[in-house]
């Protein structure tokens, strides 16, 4: 499944190049794609008693980084933070 994943992360890094880094890009950059990875990587036996409505969601880390990236960026004042 991350082999599938690597021309997506390939490309965002690319894009990434293009961006003046500091320490507010670096967490808006950061924190979903770790998490994302975590969670590719977490074995199925520690999403067992979750839900089985929610289980497919949390299970997928680009779909949770994705979501976390969008909801980071429309709850968070970025422009706030130094």
């Amino acid at each position: 499944m991350l082999v599938s994943y690597l021309p997506l992360l390939y490309s965002g890094l690319v894009f990434s190049q293009q961006i003046t880094f500091t320490a507010r890009n670096i967490y808006r950059l950061a924190l979903p794609l770790f998490v994302g990875i975590f969670l590719m990587g977490l074995p199925p036996v520690y999403l067992q008693d979750l839900p089985l409505m929610i289980r497919p969601l949390l299970s997928n880390g680009l779909l949770v980084g994705i979501l976390l990236a969008v909801l980071m960026e429309n709850l968070i004042p970025w422009e706030r933070i130094k």
